[in-house]
């Protein structure tokens, strides 16, 4: 009996701890599993000046092959002429590239093969530490290719130059060192260093900073640029559509990168001490960093890029120049579907002339920027118009305009068909009156028309075309024709309008419901011209018959893949936000 029940207690032993151990290596495995990759970004220390990252270059490149462009480039419609060029550079440049393939002893294709993952480029300065820089790129299962390209490359440095190599061993890691004496008094010596770990490559400017991401290799310490608030705060604004990793990220520090350029420069150091006490007054303060984001094929876009600019509120001195208000809502009526381009923004003139003055008085004392616009008044005109009182304050700020750009013929001398109309706010309809009447003194061949019972002046161009304006709602209306700024005054475009077209409401589901800046592209009515143009041969006298344009495609056949862009932007609580998009072609 006590054997039986002895042997049944070893088997429920042994059964549990296989089962334990099963438990254990299924929970170590799906925790491996699930494990985020560490980011480079993660693996640098604060410090952060200016950054740029491309977290996975082979993705990026099948996410652009899905994009209108990539499709265009790979697709059926180019395959005659595509072939055309390959073939051209293979006899071109194959003497070339097998030249430099045999002194890389290697194929340039393996080179592209360590492109694997993330690359990326920092310049920082570590509390305490110099300025420096650090480069890191993942190159995967290529040790081998990226070992022979190292060693070829440290035996060309050693044969021609006077650096000395060292190694050292940090966290169980190889370095290798490149020592450069310099006569800069701070960067005495140089330490180019660098090593492999888990199929990354990391670059750095001193062995410290090697030493530092190190330290931070495994994405756990807390001390690192992914968590500088900054930088954070414009990765959650530019986030992506679903919350994906950006194809592309930068940031950029530009006060904190010049002064710390400033003082590598030896004769500038006296004065680096005193940037801190000028920025308050030209309101620079306040500028703390700018940073974006790109996605390349995301839901109905090619390619969208958000950027924000991180300024603490209220923007004063020089960045109250660039205040804009958030009052577009969408192209007004009057601009065209088959505009080319369109462009709308609010911006705050008047708080922008605020901030020159307060920054001039600021340095000189207070009313000296003011006497000075009095005396440029005087003596720059003879109408009596105060650049302040008849101009500045005269206009609101709020400009909007469109242009349909056709070429009609090229050649060395190409004609451009140019229609155009903007509208420019007023506060005052009279001042806005003579304010023109005073610049139109100045231009010969002037004439006054009426316009649906306005006064129209119509004057004539550099190139000789006629150009018409008139003032109503408190808008300057310029155009290329007395037809359009008709059509301009009441609203209304020679054809269907921007804002009722399929491309319009399409990107209308991506626009805010309020703007500072909005602006359209049309690639491809920019482009149809010098395509078809280059279709017929007008040239190839500039490429002496090397390639056989013919055998391009009708612009019908590709048109599709152009597609058109928008960009808007408008204030966020931590300053300004804007984004870019290109559309994908609707089925």
């Amino acid at each position: 009996m006590f054997f039986r029940n002895h042997r049944f207690t070893d088997f429920n032993i042994a059964k549990t701890s296989f089962l334990f151990s099963f438990v254990t290596l299924s929970l170590l495995t799906t925790s491996l599993l699930a494990q985020e990759k560490v980011r480079s970004d993660q693996r640098l220390p604060p410090g952060v000046l200016l950054y740029s990252s491309t977290p996975d270059i082979p993705g990026t490149y099948e996410a652009f092959k899905n994009t209108s462009y990539g499709q265009l480039i790979n697709g059926p419609e180019l395959e005659e002429f595509r072939v055309q060029l390959i073939e051209k550079f293979e006899a071109e440049a194959s003497d070339g590239i097998q030249k430099i393939e045999e002194e890389l002893g290697m194929p340039l294709s393996d080179l592209v093969a360590l492109f694997a993952g993330d690359a990326s480029f920092a310049v920082l300065r570590p509390i305490g530490a110099p300025l420096g820089v650090v480069a890191m790129m993942e190159y995967g299962d290529h040790d081998d290719i990226l070992g022979k390209l190292l060693s070829r490359l440290e035996a060309e440095i050693e044969k021609g130059t006077e650096l000395v190599k060292s190694t050292e061993e940090y966290a169980g890691t190889e370095i290798s060192v490149f020592t450069i004496e310099t006569e800069h008094p701070d960067y005495q010596t140089v330490d180019i260093s660098y090593f492999r770990k888990d199929g990354h490559l990391v670059v750095a400017s001193s062995l410290s900073l090697v030493e530092s991401v190190l330290d931070r290799w495994d994405g756990k310490n807390e001390q690192t640029f992914a968590n500088d608030e900054l930088y954070a705060a414009i990765l959650e604004q530019c986030a992506t559509t679903d919350g994906s990793t950006p194809d592309m990220v930068t940031f950029f520090n530009p006060i904190g990168l010049a002064t710390a350029g400033l003082g590598l420069v030896p004769q500038a150091k006296p004065f680096v001490n005193l940037v801190p006490l000028y920025l308050p007054t030209l309101g620079l303060n306040r500028l703390k960093a700018t940073g974006s984001a790109m996605e390349v094929d995301a839901e109905d876009f090619n390619l969208i890029s958000k950027s924000m600019v991180y300024v603490e509120r209220p923007a004063t001195g020089m960045l109250k120049m660039f205040e804009l208000r958030p009052t577009l809502t969408g192209p007004p009526t009057w601009v065209p579907a088959d505009a080319t381009q369109y462009f709308g923004l609010d911006w705050n003139i008047a708080g922008a002339y605020e901030a020159v003055e307060s920054v001039y008085d600021g340095f000189l004392g207070p009313g000296s920027f003011n006497r000075q616009i009095t005396d440029l008044t005087r003596q720059a005109n003879q109408e009596n118009l105060h650049i302040k009182k008849d101009i500045i304050d005269v206009l609101s700020g709020k400009m909007e305009g469109f242009m349909i750009q056709e070429i009609e013929a090229l050649g060395p001398e190409p004609e451009l068909d140019l229609k155009f109309a903007a509208s420019i706010g007023v506060t005052d309809e009279d001042k806005a009156w003579k304010l023109i009447e005073a610049a139109m003194k100045t231009t010969d061949d002037v004439e006054e028309q009426q316009v649906r019972g306005n006064r129209v002046i119509v004057f004539s161009s550099p190139d000789g075309k006629e150009i018409s304006l008139t003032i109503q709602d408190k808008q300057i209306f310029i155009a290329s024709s007395a037809e359009g700024l008709s059509n301009t005054i009441a609203g209304k475009s020679d054809g269907p309008a921007l804002i009722d077209s399929a491309d319009y409401k399409q990107a209308k589901a991506h626009l805010p419901e309020q703007m500072s800046m909005l602006s359209y592209q049309s690639p491809a009515t920019q482009l149809r011209a010098p395509y078809e143009a280059l279709r017929n041969g007008e040239f190839d006298s500039a490429v002496e018959g090397d390639f056989d344009f013919s055998v391009l495609p009708p612009f019908e056949k590709i048109e599709k893949y152009f597609t058109p862009s928008f960009g808007y932007l408008m204030p966020v609580e931590k300053g300004a936000f804007s984004v870019q998009f290109g559309l994908k072609p609707q089925e």
